[in-house]
């Protein structure tokens, strides 16, 4: 395959999934996604007919510019939020925009720029800001007009106005205003809805986490979940979590927290103060045995989001070292294919008793540079996780056995067809034993509720087995065995590695 052909396919997959995403949006009335998609066709369209040769270049370069750059763009923009460093956001918002012009980015800058312009003080252009959001599309119109209310401290008029519709309309800012006026079962039952939509988007997921264990008391997680936040926001949430924890002298020790932070020069966030200060958080000492257990829930997947965050994927980053490694030296060797052999590639001509020690080494070798960059990307994106998740004890044996599961399969069919006898390297198997392994992990690790099929998740990776089975069917020289083994051994061995949440 050619650095063309990869481009191909990572544009067509990643916008294949933007296609699901934003049909389900347009359903709720956001054609925003939609209206992104329709434009990169008609930019691509006629640059493809006149030079079809680049293709992949041209789609993989609009996939990059308008789509995975604005993206990461976005997700720097929420950090410095986060942080309150609404100046640096401020400008890096007028960036956006002309990259992603049209679609859910364009849209989510003005929703963004208004928050930074009232946490700065400039109402003016903050509400200049504000007469855009009523050509919104419903669901986004709506986010709008609670930010508002939020940021005017209208916790009882959201409430008022956000009942009977379901958590995911009003959003994080709906849950937290039912902790804000002492509704903790619907701030729960928010929490527990929203959970899967947010899980793959860490910093609303983090926050979500954050409101609710503020709320119920719980300050070594919210100081653990905070520690990164700016220093004010942080103290605003371990404030509230000693206050509502019931403890003896804490009222007292989080007013002078709270008083400490307040800053005149911040009007949002001085408001957002003087509403504690007048609204004390519900006191939890008193809670329900029933609602207490279901907070035990929430704790839970707050401990687990910060064991995938915590250390270093040191296994991981070896795993990568070591391919690349292998792959200086096969590439630089006067015979590459030979080097392959040598160094360990699975030669099925050999049988099992010549191939067994190349079951491990196989997985580590990789015949081109794009080979290599494919796996070497698909390792970064679910190894880490899953070595924070399984430790660094138990995720040697989930990759080091997908492998091996893998190349078995392909010699298994090749001692049945001795006609057919192949010749195999790559991490390929492993990484879909990893993408097994996810799976169960995103499984076990839900909040009750939802049937686990329904996981946002769980159909992101039916989507990649999907296309990755598309894949192999249209490049015959891709082992389908290796992947079917790998994916097969990897869910086998994660039902035994991958450890059950305490619910």
């Amino acid at each position: 395959m050619t650095i063309d052909n990869i481009l191909l396919w990572m544009a067509g997959v990643s916008w294949l999934m933007t296609a699901f995403t934003a049909i389900g949006r347009a359903r709720v009335g956001d054609w925003s996604l939609l209206k992104y998609l329709g434009s990169v066709l008609v930019v691509a369209a006629p640059l493809v007919a006149l030079f079809p040769a680049a293709g992949g270049w041209i789609l993989g370069a609009l996939w990059l510019v308008t789509l995975v750059i604005p993206m990461l763009l976005f997700r720097r923009i929420q950090r410095l939020v986060l942080q309150r460093r609404f100046a640096a956001a401020l400008r890096l918002l007028h960036l956006l925009p002309v990259l992603h012009p049209i679609g859910s980015y364009a849209l989510l800058t003005k929703l963004v720029r208004y928050q930074c312009l009232r946490e700065t003080g400039r109402t003016a252009d903050a509400a200049a800001q504000a007469e855009a959001f009523e050509r919104f599309p419903p669901a986004l119109r709506w986010q709008a007009r609670l930010m508002v209310m939020a940021f005017d401290q209208q916790w009882p008029e959201i409430i008022t106005m956000s009942a009977g519709l379901p958590a995911s309309d009003g959003g994080v800012l709906r849950m937290r205003a039912a902790g804000e006026t002492g509704d903790l079962a619907t701030l729960v039952d928010d929490c527990r809805s929203l959970a899967p939509t947010l899980e793959q988007q860490p910093l609303p997921y983090q926050q979500m986490l954050v409101i609710a264990l503020a709320f119920a008391g719980r300050v070594d997680l919210v100081a653990r979940l905070t520690a990164t936040t700016a220093p004010a926001i942080r103290t605003f949430w371990i404030a509230t979590a000693r206050w509502a924890s019931g403890t003896p002298g804490e009222a007292d020790a989080a007013r002078a927290l709270l008083a400490g932070v307040r800053d005149p020069g911040q009007p949002c966030f001085a408001a957002a103060i003087d509403w504690r200060l007048g609204h004390p958080p519900a006191s939890v000492v008193s809670m329900d045995p029933g609602l207490v257990a279901r907070f035990d829930q929430i704790a839970a997947a707050a401990e687990r989001t910060l064991v995938l965050r915590a250390g270093r994927p040191w296994i991981t980053w070896s795993i990568l070292a070591v391919c690349v490694a292998l792959f200086a030296l096969t590439e630089t060797a006067d015979d590459h294919i030979e080097a392959l052999w040598h160094f360990g590639a699975v030669d099925t001509t050999f049988g099992w008793a010549g191939n067994w020690w190349r079951f491990v080494t196989a997985s580590f070798l990789h015949l081109n540079t794009v080979h290599l960059a494919m796996n070497g990307i698909a390792l970064l994106v679910f190894a880490p996780a899953l070595e924070r998740a399984l430790t660094w004890r138990r995720f040697p044996v989930l990759y080091l056995g997908a492998g091996i599961g893998g190349m078995a399969l392909v010699q298994t069919l090749a001692t049945l067809d001795p006609g057919h006898q192949v010749f195999v390297v790559g991490a390929s198997a492993s990484i879909m034993g990893l993408v097994a392994a996810e799976l169960v992990r995103v499984v076990r690790s839900r909040v009750p509720g939802k049937a686990w099929w329904h996981h946002p998740q769980v159909q992101r990776l039916g989507i990649v087995v999907a296309i990755q089975v598309c894949f192999d069917l249209s490049h015959p020289s891709v082992s389908q065995a290796g992947h079917i083994g790998g994916l097969l051994t990897g869910l086998m061995l994660a039902l035994l590695l991958v450890p059950r949440a305490r619910h």
